[in-house]
């Protein structure tokens, strides 16, 4: 029996990076899931830490960590033909060990 796990494709790719955004969710369609973890974890406890304690000092902490997102989501989206590339060798070489 023959696995039909296909390639990631780099239109849907793209797609999923400019529709998920800053939530890192586009990383697990690329087999990138510590960064979608690292990237979900942080968009989720940016509302947790202004509810917790709502100050100057906790907005200047969500907007720093607003900004190190999207410079990791523009990173990516210019480095995204080279992240399919990579999900592809995962792919072929995940196949090569399973035959």
């Amino acid at each position: 029996m023959q696995r039909t796990t296909s390639h990631p494709k780099l239109w849907f790719a793209y797609a999923l990076a400019l529709i998920t955004g800053q939530s890192g969710l586009y990383n697990l369609y690329l087999g990138r899931s510590g960064s979608a973890v690292v990237m979900s974890g942080a968009s989720f406890l940016i509302p947790v830490i202004w509810l917790a304690a709502p100050s100057r000092i906790a907005l200047y902490v969500i907007l720093t960590v607003c900004l190190m997102l999207t410079a990791v989501w523009v990173v990516d989206l210019i480095r995204m033909k080279a992240l399919v590339a990579l999900a592809h060798e995962k792919t072929d070489s995940g196949r090569e060990h399973a035959a």
